[in-house]
């Protein structure tokens, strides 16, 4: 598609409503990071309620969209679901994201190009 070219409604609609890829990103421990964030997280962290909660939250996305070929989660929190594996990028909320972190995710994106999946929620 040519830089400055319009979308149809149609095409448009298709783009939002139904990616190719997509990466699912967390503020808190990802792009805010440092100290306030951990006083903040303190209680979030000793359970595992909320990170499953949001685990579930993402797997039934991905069921609902079902033809997305890859996808990637930026988390600092631990996800505790198989189903994760080889798709999250555990970042670390002291520092926030690192180029490092957006090298891994564009490789997990790339790894799952013209596979569709939809994990099982």
């Amino acid at each position: 598609m040519a830089k400055n070219q319009k979308l149809s409604t149609s095409e448009f609609r298709q783009q939002i409503l139904d990616p190719d890829r997509v990466i699912f990103l967390d503020i808190d421990g990802v792009l805010n990071s440092g100290f306030w964030n951990q006083r903040h997280q303190k209680e979030i962290r000793r359970t595992k309620k909320f990170s499953l909660v949001k685990a579930d939250e993402i797997l039934l996305w991905l069921k609902f969209h079902g033809s997305v070929s890859g996808w990637a989660v930026l988390e600092d929190l631990d996800l505790h679901r198989e189903e994760f594996e080889g798709h999250q990028v555990k970042t670390d909320p002291w520092v926030g994201l690192t180029r490092k972190d957006i090298a891994q995710a564009e490789k997990i994106l790339n790894a799952h190009m013209g596979r569709a999946h939809a994990p099982k929620a």
